[in-house]
């Protein structure tokens, strides 16, 4: 089904989409991906026991890995991006050390959940994707959701506001890092197999399909409704590519292009330019 092929990358941005309306940017997204993969893999055996039990793991380790990411953020206080990326080569080593090498089995069990049918009709990507906007419409009458946009807009009037800066910027990172573990879970089912380096692209795609869908860059808008839009636009680009025989290599300049062109339709006054600006230029004076 066609919703299968988007449902990876859309809930990978789910994801990112949570940590850039907090301001941040998370550069761990693919290896935690493959880190989960793996964990499926080496570990989730046929019975239903075993893989209830080894899908919540994969769940708890996405949502683990999200708040440790955040953890570190609020302590440091260092910008996200240098510990996200930082932690990206953590959960790729940990990655490496549960699955040297491409192997492991996947039970047809977790497959035909994931993405099997139900009725005979109804895709279950669709139901995750609908659970998931059930979710977020919930979460959205929380206090969370205000708390997250608010120290993503103005981090100092949310501190003033006494919002709580370090558990709304941990709570992001680790709803993040459970769409993360569920993508993982999605792909471990349509791959049937582990890969300590799937996640590679991952990272660059949901950051694209987060702003290909509309979320504004610097944090204080958007929601993760958003990223799944964007992905699935992306993979509707990426699909008609494959349909007209283009090359993969085109596929990322494509991207590339239409990442630039969502950041210019974002921000329109970056093609401006205001008063005298050959003064900050180095050696203008």
């Amino acid at each position: 089904a066609y919703v299968n092929s988007g449902v990876v990358l859309g809930l990978a941005a789910a994801g990112e989409a949570l940590v850039i309306m907090i301001g941040g940017f998370d550069l761990s997204v693919g290896p935690i991906v493959a880190l989960v993969n793996v964990i499926i893999a080496v570990n989730m055996h046929n019975g239903t026991a075993s893989q209830w039990e080894f899908t919540v793991i994969a769940l708890l380790v996405g949502f683990g890995a999200g708040a440790l990411n955040g953890l570190l953020v609020s302590l440091t206080r260092l910008p996200s991006v240098v510990v996200t990326l930082s932690m990206s080569f953590v959960w790729s080593g940990v990655a490496v050390l549960v699955l040297a090498s491409p192997g492991g089995s996947v039970p047809l069990g977790l497959v035909d959940i994931f993405t099997g049918v139900t009725a005979g009709v109804i895709p279950n990507a669709a139901l995750l994707l609908l659970a998931i906007l059930a979710a977020w419409l919930l979460l959205s009458k929380t206090r969370l959701r205000i708390h997250i946009l608010a120290v993503g807009g103005d981090p100092e009037s949310a501190i003033a506001n006494g919002i709580p800066i370090r558990w709304t910027m941990i709570s992001a990172f680790a709803l993040a890092g459970a769409c993360y573990g569920l993508a993982g879970i999605f792909l471990s089912a349509q791959t049937v197999s582990g890969n300590p380096t799937v996640g590679s692209d991952f990272t660059l795609y949901a950051f694209a399909a987060v702003v290909v869908g509309g979320t504004v860059l610097g944090g204080g808008r958007g929601s993760p409704i958003s990223g799944i839009i964007g992905a699935f636009i992306l993979t509707t680009i990426d699909d008609m590519l494959f349909f007209f025989n283009v090359s993969n290599f085109y596929t990322y300049i494509l991207t590339g292009a239409i990442l630039v062109v969502a950041v210019i339709v974002q921000n329109p006054r970056t093609l401006l330019f205001r008063g005298n600006t050959t003064a900050s230029l180095p050696g203008s004076s």
